[in-house]
């Protein structure tokens, strides 16, 4: 019905896949305003914020879950 990438409002809306670092589960995420993708993995509760540092490098940010914490 659509192609890969659909402009809205401006925005490139493509889905950013990848996968869990703590439990390898696959993580699909929209970018936001700011251009980052932000979601909690359903599996192990790990919250991640991915956003495009340069043209080719890609940061993931990594918080532990809260029953984790001490």
């Amino acid at each position: 019905m659509y192609g890969s990438n659909c402009k809205v409002d401006g925005y490139n809306v493509k889905p950013q896949k990848w996968y869990c670092p703590n439990c390898s589960e696959l993580i699909i995420a929209y970018n936001d305003s700011s251009g980052k993708a932000k979601k909690r993995c359903c599996r192990c509760g790990v919250a991640m914020v991915k956003y495009q540092k340069t043209r080719h490098v890609n940061v993931i940010e990594v918080v532990e879950p809260e029953h984790y914490r001490a």
